[in-house]
């Protein structure tokens, strides 16, 4: 494997860990899910060849999707790409049967939390 391969799963599996357990990282937590560089190379590791970097940021971009404290550039970025999100989370595959019925559960909770991502008003500034 690549170095660059082996940086990007790592970096992965951090932000994966990180986002996931907010009690246990608190502001590192919030400071990376209010990160919009974050959140965009979270959105072109889905679309990554490798199924092992698609799973990974999966587990990530979903508590992006669903924390419910989405600052405005955040909620700009999955506004504005929520049909091409929506399209890479329905190809999304990975594992056995067992992570698929799971992916398959979360999938339905992860594409409400998208559709009802609400544009910025005209008082919110990026």
């Amino acid at each position: 494997r690549s170095p660059v391969f082996l940086a990007r799963r790592m970096m992965l599996r951090v932000v994966a860990t990180i986002v996931a357990a907010p009690q246990l990282w608190m502001p590192l937590s919030v400071e990376l899910l209010h990160s919009p560089a974050v959140l965009m190379s979270l959105l072109m590791c889905l679309e990554d060849r490798s199924p092992h970097i698609r799973p990974d940021a999966y587990h990530a971009l979903k508590v992006f999707i669903t924390f419910p404290h989405k600052c405005a550039p955040v909620r700009l970025l999955l506004h504005s790409n929520r049909d091409a999100l929506a399209k890479a989370l329905t190809r999304l595959s990975y594992g056995t049967e067992d992570d698929m019925a799971q992916l398959e559960d979360e999938r339905e909770g992860i594409m409400r939390c998208l559709g009802a991502v609400q544009p910025l008003t005209h008082t919110e500034t990026v």
